[in-house]
């Protein structure tokens, strides 16, 4: 018994240590802390609670197999000035990470025990977080510390998640939505209520500071992770509840009615909305959306350029131009920018292989931690990781591994709070 409250109690304090350094410490003073919580935390609770389980042996096969491909890659190239960063510190220190919630947080009793907590401060904190967005959007700098040389507005606006953090904001924005999932139906109504209501806040404030920000690509993962969840509803609800159903859109109609009616025939409405509405805010939203929308479309376009570049001119269909050949980021020696997503970093030093071997040895993690024994969920995490590793450095960075560890997790419970993923 005391084995196990130490037990939790290390999860639970290495956990809130992470949050801490995501969530304020790299704003406040770019911290890495994280990094060295996953290694340690892992570490003591491999050497004070050792896994019972047996390992199976198709996960010892792959890891054999992608150390072996390491080695040969190794062997056949020349240049390794940075193999110890880009192997240790970009591939194995972010994996302790989702290890740690694959084999430790996603424990019954430590989610009974932090559930209640994570809903109340996570929302808090997208509260606040949001409230300094607006703040940043409307006033530029606000609240803005340790500026790169990145004078690309946009990619600032983010609130507490520091310099250039929109990947970061980004998958947060998923989180929450699926936290708040989990206590739709919560016993406790004021929880539920307050899910909901929370559900479509973040819904509405997340896609209109999407407009502003470098998180254009936001709207894509947005349909990628919560369009199987409407339509499973669907095909699970055996018997429509009509009435509701007639009550919403009543309610609806009405409420659209009412605007259009007054709008049209009275003159006081009409000149305030057109003047304190349309003109002072829809008008300027989308003018400085447009402009944000023309240098976010360059930038992605950029992602795509730099990873034919990776593959075209990093023997990206071998064996790459060496593991620990090049700086993950901002190489001197490589195109400006070359290094935003996984698929450079790792196209170009490792090859196309490289890239998936990563990505199938995370996919097989995520997939233990959902539990699941379907083929197309399978699939399904493999296909959102690519698109992850197209957008951000999920493998490479250790807070973005952190997140999509947090995504998955709340992913997994939700689908097994709703039984959707068991066969």
């Amino acid at each position: 018994m005391k084995m196990s409250i130490k037990k939790d109690s290390i999860i639970i304090c290495a956990f809130i240590l992470m949050c801490i350094s995501v969530f304020f410490l790299r704003w406040y003073n770019n911290s890495n802390l994280i990094a060295y919580v996953g290694i340690l935390s892992s570490a003591a609770l491999l050497i004070l609670f050792p896994n019972k389980n047996k390992i199976e042996f198709q996960n010892i096969l792959t890891i054999f197999i992608f150390i072996i491909y390491i080695l040969i890659n190794l062997l056949f190239t020349y240049k390794h000035d940075y193999i110890f960063d880009e192997l240790f510190i970009r591939t194995f220190m972010p994996f302790c990470i989702l290890f740690f919630f694959t084999k430790f947080f996603n424990d019954k009793k430590v989610l009974a025990k932090v559930k209640n907590p994570i809903f109340i401060i996570f929302n808090l904190y997208y509260l606040i977080n949001t409230f300094i967005i607006f703040k940043q959007i409307n006033t530029k700098g606000f609240m803005v510390r340790n500026f790169s040389t990145n004078t690309y507005y946009p990619d600032q606006i983010d609130g507490l998640f520091g310099t250039n953090g929109t990947h970061r904001l980004c998958i947060f924005y998923l989180i929450c939505l699926y936290l708040n999932l989990l206590f739709f139906n919560d016993k406790n109504i004021v929880k539920s209520k307050i899910s909901k209501v929370m559900f479509i806040f973040i819904m509405i404030t997340s896609l209109y500071v999407s407009a502003f920000n470098d998180n254009r690509m936001y709207y894509l993962l947005l349909i990628i992770f919560l369009i199987p969840i409407f339509y499973k509803k669907i095909k699970l609800t055996k018997k429509i509840k009509f009435k509701k159903i007639m009550k919403v859109l009543l309610t609806a109609t009405i409420s659209i009615s009412t605007i259009f009616i007054l709008y049209n025939n009275n003159e006081k409405i009409r000149s305030f909305i057109n003047i304190n509405i349309y003109e002072n805010n829809i008008k300027k939203t989308i003018d400085k959306a447009n402009n944000s929308r023309i240098e976010s479309t360059q930038k992605k376009e950029e992602r795509l350029e730099l990873t034919k570049y990776a593959i075209n001119n990093g023997n990206g269909y071998g064996i790459g131009k060496g593991i620990g050949s090049i700086i993950l980021y901002g190489d001197p020696n490589l195109p400006k920018h070359f290094g935003l997503c996984e698929t450079t970093n790792r196209i170009y030093t490792g090859g196309i292989i490289y890239l998936l071997m990563i990505i199938y040895i995370y996919s097989k993690y995520i997939y233990t931690l959902i539990n699941s024994k379907k083929l197309s969920i399978y699939i399904y995490i493999l296909l959102t990781l690519l698109t992850f590793s197209l957008y951000a450095r999920i493998f490479t960075l250790f807070d973005e591994t952190f997140l999509i560890s947090l995504l998955y997790l709340f992913i997994a419970k939700y689908y097994e709070t709703n039984n959707e993923i068991k066969q």
